[in-house]
C-alpha cells in the first residue's frame, strides 16, 4: 500500500493556466496537468491506493469555490482521496468556515504563503492556528524557499512554540532549498515532513539525515502531482535504500496513523 500525502487538483476549466502558473513561478516545466482523471491515472501508474488532494485560496473570496470543489471530488472517490481545502486570513470568520469543511469531511487544511506573501509566523494567521489546535485539524504547509522569507524554518519554528498543540505538516522535507536549516531547527520537532518537491534537487544523503534526525514515523511520502509523477517520485525513494519496516512506515503507515488518529 502507497499513500501520496501530497498532490494538487483543479477545475477542469482551469487547471491548465493554473498548472502552468505553478512551473512558473518555481521555473520547473510541470510533468502534467492538475486534473482529476490525470492525477487517478498517474495514481493506479504508481501503485498508489490513496492521495491527500490540496488546494489552497489567494483571495478571500476564492475559498468556499476552492473547498466545495475538494469536497465533490472526495466525495466522488471516497476510497481514493482526503481532502485539504483552506481558508484565507484576511476573511472575515475562518472560524465557520473551518467548522464548515470539518462538518463535511475535510481532513486538514492547505497553505502555500509565499502564494498569499504572509509569513507563516505573521499574527494574521494566528487566529486560525488557535480554532485549527482546537478543533484538531491538521495543515499540511508549503515549507521553505531560500527566494522569499515567508516560509523558512526558522519562521515555523516559531509556530511551533507559539502553538505547541497545532498539528502541522512541513512539506518538501521541512524547507525547499533550505534543508540545512530544516535539519538545524525542525528536525525533532513535533510537526510531520514530506518528501514531495525535493529529489529533484536535495542531496540524497542529507535526506536520510534529515529522515533519521526528524524520526522515520514522522515522515510521510509525497510527489506534488502535477509538478512531479508519483511513479518517479517513488523510483527515488527507493534508491535511498532504506529496509523494509522504514519504507512502509513512510510510504503508507504513517500517513495511515495520522488519518485514524484525526478520525
Amino acid at each position: 500500500m502507497i499513500i501520496d500525502t501530497h498532490t494538487h487538483i483543479y477545475p477542469e476549466k482551469i487547471a491548465k493556466k493554473a498548472t502552468e502558473a505553478i512551473g512558473t513561478f518555481y521555473d520547473i516545466p510541470m510533468q502534467n496537468i492538475g486534473t482529476v482523471d490525470v492525477l487517478l491515472r498517474e495514481l493506479d501508474d504508481a501503485g498508489v491506493s490513496k492521495a491527500f488532494i490540496l488546494s489552497t485560496a489567494t483571495t478571500p473570496a476564492q475559498v468556499r469555490h476552492v473547498n466545495e470543489y475538494v469536497i465533490s471530488v472526495k466525495d466522488s472517490y471516497p476510497e481514493k482521496f482526503v481532502a485539504f481545502g483552506t481558508v484565507h486570513p484576511d476573511m472575515d470568520e475562518p472560524e465557520q468556515e473551518m467548522d464548515y469543511i470539518k462538518g463535511k469531511g475535510v481532513l486538514g487544511l492547505k497553505f502555500h504563503n509565499d502564494f498569499l506573501k504572509i509569513a507563516v509566523d505573521d499574527k494574521r494567521m494566528d487566529r486560525i492556528y488557535d480554532y485549527a489546535s482546537y478543533l484538531r485539524i491538521p495543515i499540511i504547509f508549503h515549507a521553505g524557499d531560500v527566494r522569499y522569507g515567508f516560509t523558512n524554518p526558522l519562521k515555523f519554528l516559531n509556530i511551533i512554540k507559539r502553538f505547541p498543540e497545532l498539528i502541522g505538516v512541513a512539506a518538501h522535507f521541512g524547507g525547499y532549498s533550505e534543508w540545512t536549516d530544516a535539519y538545524e531547527y525542525l528536525c525533532g520537532t513535533n510537526f510531520w515532513f514530506d518528501t514531495s518537491s525535493s529529489f529533484f534537487k536535495i542531496d540524497r544523503d542529507l535526506a536520510k539525515k534529515i529522515i533519521f534526525k526528524h524520526g522515520v514515523d514522522k515522515i510521510f511520502f509525497a510527489s506534488d502531482f502535477p509538478m512531479w509523477r508519483p511513479s518517479d517520485e517513488l523510483k527515488y525513494f527507493f534508491e535511498l535504500g532504506f529496509p523494509d519496516d522504514i519504507n512502509e512506515k513512510i510510504l503508507y503507515k504513517n500517513a495511515e496513523n495520522f488519518i485514524s488518529d484525526l478520525n
